[in-house]
């Protein structure tokens, strides 16, 4: 070989590593998921800060004791009772603004409404027939959470709610008076769930609610000095999930 061919050689085995440097390496594939994961720069709580708006819907059981009475003018008293624990299905939607206490610590407020489906009715006896139907339900609230990480926060809730019951009475026999009612029953809520962020303004949650609500009663008086009453008590589960949006 000649001098000239080595020299050629030799320079090109030194030139291959500083032309290596030149050009960065190929970055190693990423996995899919991991390059749509939503990026968070904050704090975990500031993640789930801000206003937001969400729907939701679930299962939903009420339990509905229902007490109908009548007395006449000379103080005869006749009554019938129901009681109509039932399943359905809940559907609604809340507003809510959240604050991050600290770097993991959430508090919020929070007022939503929501519709039932359930309706029971049942004989009581005879031919008589008491229906009980839930309706709407409004409630004002807080909550607070703890950010388990940039993604995900469980929290604790509490809300004043106030509740639309209707009940009917019918005897067919024509023993008792025909009875309706529609009332307003107030109670207080309980609930624990999770939220988990699927972007930064997308979230996913779920919940239970528990709610007691006060004993309720209605007193019909009449000119011939009879009177019908119906007494009313009730109290609920739930369980929902729901989408929301922070923003």
């Amino acid at each position: 070989m000649h001098v000239s061919q080595i020299a050629v050689a030799a320079f090109a085995i030194l030139a291959a590593p500083a032309a290596a440097q030149d050009y960065p390496a190929s970055p190693a594939p990423q996995s899919p998921m991991l390059a749509y994961a939503p990026v968070y720069d904050d704090a975990p709580a500031d993640v789930f800060a801000g206003p937001r708006m969400e729907i939701h819907g679930g299962w939903d059981h009420v339990g509905l004791r229902l007490k109908a009475t009548s007395t006449d003018a000379a103080g005869n008293a006749e009554s019938a009772a129901l009681q109509a624990p039932d399943d359905g299905f809940t559907y609604g939607g809340s507003l809510g603004w959240d604050i991050a206490l600290s770097s993991t610590l959430i508090a919020g407020v929070e007022a939503g409404i929501e519709d039932s489906s359930i309706r029971e009715c049942a004989e009581v006896y005879g031919l008589d027939e008491a229906c009980i139907k839930a309706g709407r339900s409004v409630e004002v609230g807080g909550r607070i959470g703890q950010a388990l990480s940039s993604r995900v926060m469980v929290y604790a809730r509490a809300a004043y709610v106030n509740s639309r019951v209707k009940a009917n009475y019918v005897d067919f026999e024509g023993i008792l008076d025909n009875q309706s009612a529609k009332a307003n029953v107030d109670g207080i809520r309980l609930g624990a769930g999770f939220e988990a962020a699927v972007t930064p303004n997308l979230y996913l949650k779920g919940e239970y609610r528990y709610t007691d609500y006060n004993n309720y009663s209605l007193t019909a008086n009449y000119s011939d000095g009879s009177s019908d009453r119906v007494d009313l008590s009730l109290d609920r589960h739930q369980i929902l999930g729901g989408i929301g949006l922070r923003f």
